[in-house]
């Protein structure tokens, strides 16, 4: 519960700090480090294990979380000008929380980023099944499937504001999207046909992953574009929806598609495909409901 602040009020910072291009370079160097923190965690957990017992773990978590707050208490100036913070009161808060989702704009933009995020952590939320028996890997090998996807997200990230620079928002979701079904279309009808072996099975999942880390900052600035003045509010909103792809990938998805890669690989066609359709209703409501002050910074470049 607390840890969610994190995402949420990361955020809200880059976009009170930082607009266009600038704020999706930023929220790409996020995303590049947040993809270190799988790698490095099993690690890091394993060593200290190791070293000092397993209870030593918490102890590590508690001073690691002290640590982060003595320097957000040091080092962190709010961002949000006086003029510019609402009320924190319940009702007010509510009232905020109504006038977001009633916008079709965001709504359907932060839905086709949860849509996105569920065709790549579908592997994760899978991962033990993929590993033993799609992969046909032992237990101690995780990191032949998680290494590749977070390298190629990290790559993909990196990749989405040079690209965007160059040709231009629109053409950069919407020629990611194209790549995230031929990624679910592709994968799904080649397994089908002749399954494919490690590690060739796996050029579908890092396909998608590329695609999505280059465009999901870009989807994220966009979608707190419509809220200068409530965009942690906004930020939590967009939180939920891929905190909720996470869960029905885990709950729903995982035992429908365990021990066929085919089916994994139409998760990621299914969840592009919607994608494809909510991204649609964006296009054609967003200039509608997108607020006078954002449209100097708003990324909705016609390029």
């Amino acid at each position: 519960m607390c840890a969610s602040a994190g995402p949420v009020i990361s955020q809200a910072i880059v976009r009170d700090r930082w607009q266009g291009v600038e704020a999706a370079k930023i929220l790409a160097l996020i995303a590049i480090l947040f993809g270190v923190g799988p790698c490095m965690a099993p690690i890091v957990g394993g060593e200290l294990t190791v070293l000092f017992g397993w209870r030593f773990v918490f102890a590590f978590l508690a001073f690691f979380g002290a640590l982060l707050a003595l320097i957000v208490i040091i080092f962190l100036r709010e961002t949000l000008p006086e003029d510019r913070r609402t009320s924190f009161r319940p009702a007010s808060t509510l009232m905020n929380y109504g006038k977001v989702l009633r916008n079709p704009a965001f709504v359907a933009g932060v839905l086709a980023h949860g849509f996105c995020f569920m065709g790549l952590i579908v592997y994760s939320a899978g991962a033990a099944d993929f590993v033993i028996h799609v992969m046909k890997l032992r237990v101690d090998q995780f990191g032949l499937l998680m290494v590749p996807i977070v390298g190629v997200s990290m790559l993909g990230a990196w990749m989405g504001p040079s690209l965007m620079e160059k040709f231009g928002t629109r053409k950069l979701i919407f020629g990611g999207i194209s790549l995230l079904i031929l990624s679910g279309f592709s994968g799904a009808l080649v397994e089908w046909v002749h399954p494919l072996t490690f590690p060739l099975l796996l050029l579908p999942p890092l396909l998608y992953n590329l695609a999505a880390a280059a465009i999901r900052p870009a989807i994220n600035v966009m979608n707190l574009d419509y809220f200068p003045k409530n965009r942690g509010l906004a930020a939590s909103v967009q939180q939920v929806s891929l905190t909720g792809a996470f869960g029905i990938s885990s709950a729903v998805l995982v035992p429908l598609v365990m021990g066929e890669a085919w089916k994994y690989c139409l998760v990621m066609l299914f969840s592009s495909v919607v994608m494809l359709l909510l991204w649609f209703i964006v296009e054609k409501k967003r200039d509608e409901y997108l607020p006078p002050e954002a449209r100097a910074g708003a990324l909705a470049a016609k390029g």
